[in-house]
């Protein structure tokens, strides 16, 4: 709460001249009229005659929300009738600046000075505002520590994911080149296959071309061969018999009467003894 303008202003009045006295009357009818900035102005002028008119200029200020002019015009005042609210109203500008801990020593320091409700009660509330204002920050700082530590576990997880999935696309490169690699394995094994099974076969057919130029050129020299053989006449019957009496030998008496027959016909012929198996007969009587 504010320590609102001083009415004590008369004994500096009373050394005023004329127109202080209407300026300072101005003042007064401006601010209780709520036309701060014109009490502000009449306050202004005066402010260096004594610390009344500047603490009513300090208030004017306040009124305005020129809180940081206000809090400078707070700090000049040195008359000890004027300490205590002077600094009661320091506090409350420094206050609604947002310096905390300079407005509760500024209350702390009008208390020293006296007793006060209005001084104590807004010690209390900002010191409660102060707390709650820490206790927010602390949970402002531990929510924004486990935002950074989710945020470092999502990088993380993300960072894991990533890696997972790069290894999983090294993983199935490598397995999509070992099965190309397969299948051009495969397929060089099948063209091996099939050119080795071409040359087989074209083996096959030079030994059936080989096997049947063989087989043509025996034919060809048995052809040659019986051309060349000159061609046997067929026995006849009296020769086959003349072969077979040739083929026995015959006796000496035989042999003699060949000879005789011969001698008769006036064939002369030398028999040639032959050579033969069996002893000579002594029956020159068996017939041929």
């Amino acid at each position: 709460m504010l320590r609102y303008l001083l009415p004590c202003l008369a004994a500096g009045v009373l050394h005023a001249g004329v127109t202080d006295f209407h300026t300072l009357s101005n003042a007064a009818s401006a601010y209780n009229g709520g036309d701060y900035a014109a009490a502000a102005e009449g306050y202004g002028m005066l402010q260096s005659k004594n610390d009344a008119a500047r603490f009513n200029y300090g208030d004017a200020l306040y009124k305005q929300q020129k809180y940081k002019e206000a809090a400078d015009v707070f700090t000049q005042i040195r008359a000890p009738e004027l300490k205590q609210k002077a600094l009661h109203n320091l506090g409350n500008s420094l206050a609604n600046l947002g310096k905390t801990d300079e407005a509760i020593k500024a209350y702390e320091e009008a208390l020293k000075l006296g007793k006060d409700d209005d001084t104590q009660y807004n010690l209390d509330l900002l010191k409660k505002q102060k707390e709650q204002e820490q206790e927010q920050q602390k949970e402002d700082n531990q929510n924004n520590q486990n935002d950074q530590n989710q945020s470092k576990q999502n990088d993380q997880q993300q960072n894991k994911q990533k890696q997972q999935g790069d290894q999983q696309n090294k993983d199935q490169k490598s397995q999509d080149d070992a099965s190309k690699g397969e299948d051009q394995q495969q397929k060089k094994d099948q063209q091996n296959g099939e050119q080795k099974e071409q040359e087989k076969q074209a083996d096959g057919e030079r030994d059936k071309q080989q096997e049947s130029k063989e087989q043509s050129g025996k034919q060809d020299e048995k052809q040659q061969e019986a051309e060349r053989q000159p061609e046997e006449a067929p026995e006849s019957p009296e020769t086959g018999k003349q072969q077979a009496a040739m083929a026995d030998p015959i006796s000496d008496m035989e042999e003699r009467k060949y000879n005789q027959m011969l001698d008769k016909r006036g064939i002369k012929t030398l028999m040639i003894p032959l050579s033969g198996k069996g002893e000579p007969h002594d029956d020159e009587t068996t017939p041929w």
